[in-house]
């Protein structure tokens, strides 16, 4: 139930969706099929795009095509949250 609440509690934006010109437009970075996700994170103007996606989103081609838009793991963020933080545990020898 915490995280129905914490979900609840976000301050949601809600942004228009990606025209399909925009769409086209990334194709060349990450194919047809997830094209629609990083157009919507683009023009979101969205920071960091969160994904499983090796095979289209997470690759170097994809990373570096995007300026300006962070392309991670979940678990990358986490760190990168408590790294932030400075909660980041230290591995274990």
């Amino acid at each position: 139930m915490r995280f129905y609440q914490t979900i609840a509690d976000l301050n949601l934006i809600l942004e228009a969706l990606p025209t399909p010109e925009e769409i086209v437009t990334c194709e060349p970075v990450v194919g047809e099929k997830d094209a629609h996700v990083l157009a919507a994170a683009l023009k979101s103007g969205a920071d960091i795009l969160l994904t499983l996606d090796r095979k289209h989103l997470l690759t170097k081609q994809a990373r570096a095509a995007v300026a300006g838009l962070n392309i991670v793991t979940p678990g990358e963020f986490l760190r990168m949250l408590l790294e932030e933080q400075g909660n980041l545990p230290e591995a274990e020898s």
